[in-house]
């Protein structure tokens, strides 16, 4: 297997123990099931720990921590921790498989691991995992990924519950591994010292790196998946890769090599820029205009001849054409120096073009008369009005030319037609023809600057222009035919002299509504009287005979006013369908005017008053007053229905009303045990169960407190108990003794990680790590 790179550095040793309880819970109790009690736990069968090859010698040093020096990886050397399933160093998959609830990452693949107090067997630390109030403390594997290839310190510590300290440290070129947290050499296994490194986050750390500064890819960093960012530097920079554990150790790292920036497209030195910095020789550009000098270029990995390329000459200063000469062939109006696109003076008068009001013609006095920045000398239109001196009427007038509009404010010909205040001129008023000279004009108009001809009129409205008595002023009459104030209508209402008619519709004679004034009737407004009541009815008017039908027949406001009214509520009997009011109709009354018998308006049962019945009432009802009423009957209900729709009562909070009782509602909404409350019973708890007030089966304290089954010295007093939480076995205590301490050697009785029993002189104690037993001596 290929060697890994150096080391620079090493880590930190950050681990901070605190005190905390030893001992862990073997027995698991169901939550979702309050009367579910975990199995016995009994007393595990004799194992030892310590290598497997040396196990059996007393006499042979296991090492310090008494576990020996622990190198995962390391040749011909096993340590077997497992004692039974789910103790300490036993494999697992999952923390349920463990009996102290932590299954962790070791390099040797995931393991069973206990909480801790201050110290764990050699290969492992008493390591903080999580927060709050109350810390846990658990061994840790030490440095679970020393000399992993990486590129975060995270993944030194992956797989584990907690920050252990190691860090990944930069090595150079070759890439970044994983140290181990240290403060010395001790801190550090077997061929590893302590030294300083910088991590790939910054900073100076102590770790542990391999004497030699050479690491090996194991099977472990293979699966993994490890790798680590490397880099090739030489003089021409550095690139950048990274390299990776395989089966065959670790890739070469595959960044490139840094050369001469070439030409080619490339970063050839790994600087971030392609190509930069290459200077190119002279190179020639022909085009069908001429050849000019360029310079080779790097353009996209390929050289490129880049520069001005041969134009047409162009009046511009500039030797386009790249044959030596400028502007040839261009006019130059002064025969002088440049040609006139270049030349600031083309007419040699001592004005440049720029300030020359006429830069082709010498005009030294810059006359200008419309000010239009063109001197009078070149100018075509000496007053600005776009109409050429040579056409204008007027050329140094810039109100007349050809282009604008005859004006009636003016007495001058404007648009240099030859006559002044045309028709139609700017200014202009309409003026009507007024043939017959009443002020009225016809349909004929013109807009001139003054009244013209017959064109006097200032308004319109003559219907008749050769008859000066008709006009919108003069009067309609009845008397004269014709439209005499031409609104359009001949002897219509506004005739002076019209009648007033009425609308019969009728056709009675008598007219009603408000009456038109005409010159004769028209339509159906032909009554002169008016006062029609009714001009829908042609026997309806004033004077007419009245009638018992319910209708004013002679319009003098009163109905049927001839006509009997017995019961006198306005309406005749002739045409009363009740005559005594008694709210049943004549045609069913046996006595149609007497209101005292009034037969069955407003009755459901009873005599009618005509020697016959109203109705009969259904069964559970009788009739009182007219009317059918029902009977309401409790009898012994308590609650329910009283047979009328009502209620024989209302039930307390807690029963319901079954057949007309009240009955109890059982409650254990929420409860698992306890009262519902109607005498009954919501459920019992299970063993070591007991019932809260709040009907929730709670665990019964453990008889033991915090003394485990495997045993706690408390004082001078070793107490014990065979099972925690079970109060038909309490906690036991042999008599007083006095703690001692010795060598185990021969063996030690475990059941757990720290505790268990000693058998160093038949003693009773407990059995630690560090290969010595703690037991009693009785007094």
């Amino acid at each position: 297997m290929s060697r890994i790179a150096l080391f620079a550095g090493a880590l930190l040793l950050l681990t901070a123990c605190t005190s905390s309880d030893p001992a862990a819970t073997a027995d698991v109790v169901d939550s979702a099931d309050p009367g579910f009690v975990g199995p016995e736990t009994s007393a595990p069968e004799e194992v030892h720990i310590g290598p497997v090859d040396q196990r059996d010698d007393p006499d042979v040093d296991a090492g310090p921590g008494g576990l020996g020096d622990w190198q995962a990886d390391a040749p011909g050397e096993t340590w077997e921790l497992c004692v039974f399933p789910g103790g300490f160093g036993c494999d697992c998959e999952t923390s349920e498989e463990c009996l102290d609830g932590w299954c962790v990452d070791s390099r040797h693949g995931k393991v069973c691991t206990s909480v801790c107090i201050e110290e764990c067997p050699a290969g492992f630390e008493c390591t903080q995992v999580g927060s709050g109030t109350d810390p846990v403390f658990i061994c840790l594997p030490s440095h679970l990924w020393l000399c992993r290839p990486c590129t975060a310190s995270e993944q030194c510590y992956e797989g584990l519950p907690a920050d252990t300290g190691d860090k990944c440290v930069k090595l150079g070129p070759s890439g970044a591994y994983c140290g181990g947290h240290c403060s010395s050499n001790d801190d550090c296994p077997a061929s590893y010292s302590c030294l300083e490194a910088d991590t790939t986050e910054g900073g100076v750390v102590k770790q542990c790196a391999p004497d030699g500064l050479a690491c090996e890819c194991t099977a472990k960093f293979v699966e993994a998946g490890s790798s680590t960012n490397c880099y090739v530097e030489n003089e021409f920079g550095a690139c950048f890769g990274q390299a990776e554990c395989s089966p065959e150790g670790l890739t070469q790292c595959d960044a490139a090599t840094p050369a001469a920036e070439d030409c080619n497209g490339q970063d050839d030195d790994c600087d971030g820029d392609v190509d930069e910095a290459l200077d190119g020789e002279e190179c020639e550009i022909a085009s069908e205009w001429g050849v000019c000098t360029g310079s080779l270029s790097c353009q996209e990995g390929e050289w490129d001849c880049t520069g001005d390329t041969a134009l047409p000459e162009a009046c511009n200063g500039v030797d386009d054409n790249c044959d030596g000469e400028v502007d040839e062939g261009f006019v130059n109006s002064d025969d002088e120096g440049a040609a006139d696109c270049i030349d600031p003076d083309d007419d040699n008068d001592g004005i440049d073009d720029v300030a020359d009001n006429c830069p082709l013609k010498p005009n030294p006095d810059q006359l200008d008369f419309d000010s239009d920045n063109q001197g009078d000398q070149c100018d075509d239109d000496d007053d600005g009005d776009l109409d050429p001196d040579a056409t204008d009427c007027e050329p140094l007038n810039p109100l007349v030319h050809h282009a604008t509009l005859e004006d009636c404010s003016t007495e001058q010909d404007d648009d240099c037609n030859g006559s002044s205040n045309d028709e139609n001129a700017v200014g202009c008023a309409l003026f009507f023809a007024d043939e017959d000279e009443d002020g009225y004009g016809g349909q004929l108009f013109a807009c001139f600057c003054e009244p013209y001809g017959f064109y006097t009129a200032s308004g319109a409205g003559d219907c008749e222009d050769l008859a000066p008595e008709v006009n919108p002023d003069a009067p309609e009459l009845c008397s004269v035919p014709g439209d005499d104030n031409c609104d359009g209508l001949a002897d219509d209402a506004t005739a002076t002299d019209c009648a007033q008619f009425y609308l019969d519709e009728d056709q009675d004679g008598f007219g009603s509504g408000a009456p038109v004034c005409a010159c004769q009737p028209a339509g159906k407004y032909t009554a002169t009287i008016p006062s029609d009541c009714n001009d829908s009815n042609a026997d309806i008017f004033p004077g007419a005979q009245e009638l018992c039908d319910g209708l004013d027949n002679n319009c003098n406001n009163f109905t049927d006013e001839q006509f009997p009214d017995s019961d006198l509520d306005g309406t005749s009997d002739c045409i009363d369908p009740d005559d005594d009011n008694d709210g049943t109709p004549d045609v069913d009354d046996c006595q149609p005017f007497n209101p005292g018998v009034p037969v069955c308006a407003g009755k459901e049962c009873g005599d009618d008053g005509c020697g016959g019945s109203c109705g009969v009432c259904p069964g559970g009802t009788s009739c009182i007053n007219f009317h059918c009423s029902c009977q309401s009957d409790c009898g012994a209900k308590q609650c329910g229905d009283d047979g009328c729709g009502g209620s024989c009562g209302e039930c307390p909070q807690g029963y319901v009303c079954q057949s007309g009782h009240c009955e109890c509602l059982p409650n254990c909404a929420g409860k698992q045990c306890g009262s519902d409350d109607c005498g009954g019973n919501c459920g019992t708890c299970g063993q070591g169960y007991h019932c809260t007030v709040n009907g929730i089966c709670e665990a019964d304290p453990n008889p033991c407190g915090n003394v485990t089954w495997a045993g706690q010295c408390v004082g001078n007093v070793l107490k014990y108990c065979h099972e925690p939480g079970n109060p038909g076995s309490p906690c036991l205590q042999p008599p007083n003794c006095t703690l001692s301490s010795g060598d185990c050697g021969v063996s030690c009785w475990s059941s757990g990680f720290f505790s268990g029993v000693c058998t160093s002189g038949n003693q009773p104690g407990i059995c630690w790590p560090e290969n010595y037993c703690s037991y009693c001596e009785c007094s």
